[in-house]
């Protein structure tokens, strides 16, 4: 059996998949609501068949040729076919190990499950909510009882998102975070320039404007136009079906335009990443994202470290000014800067500034990894959501739309996801310290508004690597030092001070 015979295998079940995402992108978008029944039994009879096409006897006979089925070990074969055939064994272990039957049901409960959140979120109704939440933590520890590769289900969950990382190194990571994080938040809460007005608020932007800027930001950053589209849904998101076909999402209020334009600005970061793996051959392992928070990373940096910098907005102010005249006539670059960067611990995750960001992850991550491991029950998490808010962010929520239910992921089964956005954020930083290493007046082009400068070279450096190494490893390789918080930290550290006057 050939390796050309597996890469064919392979692309048969990513064929499935991407039907699979595009049925999951019109059901967030645009599928009307009594849809939601059959949906869910598309959803489940297509991650069926893939999952039959990755464990049926013929994907087995063709890996096990050229693999050890128990222990992944692969030889007589040069480096890059070794990967491949890793990862293709890597990916199979995980499925076979999973019964057929359980597969369909996981399928069809996230699509319940995210389909009663997109309901029951607006109306505050986590009680209703809540059984559906019980059966989908069921089946998630079910999940990791069948995989058993981690030393804990929570470490198994995790590793699906970003391979090799564990619930004890997080900690460790985490640990140092808070340390640093906390006061500089409190450096910046003392700072007199803390309570300066917002000069963005108390404006109207017209929903259409909105659309338009996004857009055209999004374009500049070197999306391709042919290769995209632009919708609105209730929780930002992308979607890759394939490099040609890359679907994104923001939401719109007319009171800001920020919430809107910086969901653009990091789903577009998740498009690029995702239009730059290499299509062919289509289906290998090796063009895949090297982990979760590798993907965070493009998106964060997108979204924070050039979106909320100086040298975007030289270029960006007048766009902005423009799309809402004449109310920011007035406005410079410095109110901007600062307005686009204020820091205030709020309960929105999503919308959280920099410097409180990371906290939201720590209180997700401490949450989740305690509910699959056993340490705690559904019905507990109301109460522990709103003491941790108090104790990392200072504030308790109002309601549950805007605590424990704010957050898709956990509908769709996504436990473990959540660290990737912290990991992404620290990658962000060595990856951007790189590049202005590399490449001579970054921000020289930024201000300019040659956004595709930067765009060129994380295509060279970290998306057409696709998975040939995982997360750190990646960023390691990439910077030549161990992977640690510390770039990020001196980041944050370098920029407030400059911003609040520290």
């Amino acid at each position: 059996m050939s390796v050309l015979k597996l890469n064919q295998m392979l692309a048969e079940i990513r064929l499935v998949d991407s039907v699979n995402a595009l049925l999951q992108w019109d059901q967030e978008t645009c599928m009307p609501p009594s849809g939601g029944g059959i949906r869910s039994r598309q959803l489940a009879w297509l991650s069926h068949h893939a999952h039959s096409l990755h464990v049926g006897d013929s994907f087995r006979k063709a890996l096990s040729s050229m693999v050890d089925l128990d222990s992944g070990e692969v030889h007589d074969c040069d480096a890059e076919t070794r990967r491949m055939l890793y990862l293709a064994w890597r990916s199979w272990k995980r499925a076979d190990s999973l019964p057929p039957e359980f597969v369909s049901r996981m399928s069809e409960h996230e699509s319940l499950t995210q389909q009663a959140w997109t309901r029951m979120r607006p109306e505050n109704d986590f009680s209703g909510f809540a059984p559906l939440l019980e059966e989908m933590v069921t089946l998630k520890r079910r999940e990791a009882e069948y995989i058993g590769s981690g030393d804990t289900h929570y470490d198994t969950l995790l590793d699906g998102f970003e391979p090799d990382m564990t619930g004890r190194r997080l900690e460790e990571i985490f640990s140092i975070l808070r340390r640093r994080l906390v006061p500089l938040i409190q450096r910046i809460q003392a700072s007199p320039l803390f309570d300066s007005p917002d000069p963005l608020s108390e404006i109207t932007y017209p929903i259409p404007a909105q659309r338009k800027l996004c857009r055209e930001i999004t374009t500049a950053m070197g999306l391709a136009s042919d290769a995209f589209r632009m919708d609105q849904s209730a929780h930002p998101f992308t979607i890759g079906i394939h490099p040609g076909d890359v679907r994104i999402t923001t939401r719109f209020t007319e009171a800001d335009f920020r919430p809107a334009f910086f969901a653009a600005v990091h789903e577009a970061g998740h498009a690029l990443y995702e239009q730059g793996l290499k299509p062919l051959p289509y289906g290998s392992p090796l063009e895949e994202a090297a982990s979760m928070g590798v993907h965070e990373s493009q998106s964060r940096l997108w979204e924070n470290q050039v979106g909320r910098g100086r040298a975007f907005w030289s270029w960006c102010l007048p766009r902005l000014q423009s799309a809402f005249a004449p109310n920011l006539d007035a406005l410079d670059v410095d109110r901007l800067v600062r307005a686009v960067n204020r820091v205030r611990p709020g309960l929105i995750r999503v919308e959280a500034d920099e410097v409180t960001y990371t906290l939201h992850i720590i209180l997700r991550f401490e949450i989740e990894r305690d509910l699959i491991n056993g340490a705690i029950q559904v019905r507990d998490l109301p109460e522990l959501w709103n003491s941790l808010s108090r104790k990392y962010l200072g504030i308790s929520p109002p309601d549950h739309r805007d605590g424990v239910m704010q957050d898709v992921h956990w509908s769709f089964g996504g436990f473990g996801y959540f660290p990737s956005y912290a990991l992404g954020n620290m990658y962000a930083s060595a990856i951007l310290d790189s590049a202005h290493d590399h490449i001579p007046d970054l921000d020289g082009a930024l201000a300019e508004g040659r956004l595709e400068t930067l765009t060129h070279w994380l295509r060279e450096n970290i998306h057409s690597k696709g998975s040939r190494q995982f997360g750190e490893a990646l960023i390691s390789g990439l910077t030549g030092v161990p992977f640690s918080p510390e770039p990020y930290l001196k980041y944050l550290e370098k920029k407030y001070t400059g911003i609040y006057k520290l």
